[in-house]
């Protein structure tokens, strides 16, 4: 069931049993993106994470081992059983890792290479999270499930259409989808 404890001792191990139970709840595309992570991850030092629940995409993009990994969720409840292990392993790899509680529409980011944004399926909090954190985003910005929920692409190529030192790079129309923007 997702939402349920991992019984892992490792972030790896995590991982993998974490995708495993996604790819059988969601079918095995739903995870395209943490493909679309790591390929943008690549020569980039620090990574933000909006909305982690269980922590997939943030392990994704931690072992990657990107010297900077930020991120937050309003409801951490379902990181928690795995927080240790990812801690550990930030640790271990020598990354500058902390995550927060709190409404990334109330908070403050730091600059990063990478922005996810994955956090409640509405177009009004996308919105304002773009508003308020692409600035921030020195590179890319991912935005998940904006097949699946059409608001949620409507924000992402209103604030393109708006915001001309940005572009489309992927669009990604299987499972639930997700669109990557680039800063031009």
């Amino acid at each position: 069931m997702i939402g349920a404890p991992i019984d892992a001792d490792n972030l790896p191990e995590y991982y993998e049993k974490l995708c495993d139970l996604h790819t059988k709840h969601h079918k095995p595309e739903y995870i395209l993106v943490h493909d679309e992570i790591r390929q943008r991850l690549v020569g980039c030092e620090s990574y933000t994470e909006m909305g982690v629940n269980q922590g997939a995409t943030l392990a994704a993009a931690m072992l990657q081992h990107i010297s900077c990994i930020r991120a937050y969720d309003f409801r951490l409840l379902p990181y928690l059983p795995a927080q240790h292990i990812f801690k550990e392993y930030a640790t271990t790899h020598n990354i500058d890792y902390d995550i927060f509680e709190i409404d990334t529409r109330k908070c403050s980011i730091d600059r990063t290479d990478v922005l996810y944004i994955d956090t409640a399926h509405l177009y009004e909090q996308l919105s304002e999270e773009l508003r308020l954190h692409a600035d921030k985003a020195q590179k890319y910005i991912i935005c998940h499930d904006t097949h699946s929920e059409p608001d949620l692409k409507k924000a992402v190529n209103e604030f393109v259409a708006n915001n001309t030192n940005w572009s489309i790079v992927t669009d990604c129309t299987i499972n639930v989808g997700f669109m990557t923007i680039k800063r031009t």
